[in-house]
């Protein structure tokens, strides 16, 4: 079994595609976790899809996000839902990655037999949070790793 992490900016931020980049390169370059650990990078533009506009419109029902602030955002941002199905997805895309958090990458942890491995990969990974302000979330739990007490191993491990 794998143990998964992602790395994302705060939520409420979106970066453009070149920070993006340039922060997966600095991990990548910082870390020298090629190899010992799998990344998936997200480093396409957000194109959206249906099941983004339909958890948009979840998150309406439930109250979580309202129509309002939804407006305001694409207005603050030149994007015209109305404007088509692909200008749609894009814009509850966008509006999604601000308000839920953009992720950056999955890192896959070397193998849970590798024990001196996950723990040093674990501390370049927190320590790239913290010098670059990221956030680090556990998705095994759902959670963001406490960045000021992270512990020795994620979580779960």
């Amino acid at each position: 079994m794998s143990y998964d992490l992602i790395v994302m900016p705060p939520r409420g931020t979106l970066l453009a595609l070149n920070e993006r980049r340039q922060l997966v390169d600095d991990f990548r370059k910082e870390t020298h976790l090629d190899g010992r650990c799998e990344i998936t990078d997200f480093m396409r533009e957000p194109i959206g899809f249906p099941s983004d506009q339909k958890a948009l419109e979840e998150s309406f029902r439930k109250g979580e996000f309202s129509r309002g602030e939804y407006e305001a955002f694409c207005s603050a941002h030149q994007l015209t839902p109305a404007g088509g199905e692909r200008q749609s997805r894009k814009a509850a895309r966008l509006f999604l990655d601000k308000k839920l958090g953009q992720h950056l990458m999955c890192l896959k942890l070397p193998p849970a037999k590798m024990v001196d491995e996950v723990r040093e990969a674990y501390r370049l990974i927190v320590e790239f949070a913290r010098r670059h302000k990221l956030v680090v979330i556990d998705p095994q739990l759902g959670v963001d790793i406490d960045l000021g007490d992270p512990g020795e191993f994620p979580p779960m491990w």
